[in-house]
């Protein structure tokens, strides 16, 4: 039988992934941060916003890059116990030519 994921669909802001315990696989990220502009991307082993006492599993800073960056990160399968949640922080408003988004594979 495949290793079939899930994913969350193309996101561009804060999310709640997966409500309940899960294997985080891989999470693909793309952007173009204009000139000064800086994104940061959290992903949490959280199945909501509040995040008291959770792990965070994974995190990427963007900052100043002017040409489009494509990025995939492989997780192994990391078990989180309570479900996903994905925090990101984003200038406001952003340069125009800044771009951010993301995805997250988990089964």
């Amino acid at each position: 039988m495949p290793d079939a994921s899930r994913s969350s669909g193309v996101l561009a802001g804060d999310a709640i992934i997966c409500k309940n315990a899960c294997n985080l696989k891989s999470i693909h990220v793309t952007c173009s941060t204009g000139s000064t502009d800086e994104y940061i991307l959290k992903i949490f082993d959280s199945k909501d916003v509040d995040l008291t006492g959770n792990t965070e599993l994974a995190r990427f800073v963007f900052k100043g890059h002017t040409g489009a960056i494509n990025v995939e990160y492989d997780m192994h399968g990391v078990l989180a116990r309570e479900g996903l949640f994905a925090q990101l922080t984003q200038p406001l408003p952003p340069n125009a030519a800044s771009q951010f988004a993301f995805s997250v594979e988990f089964n």
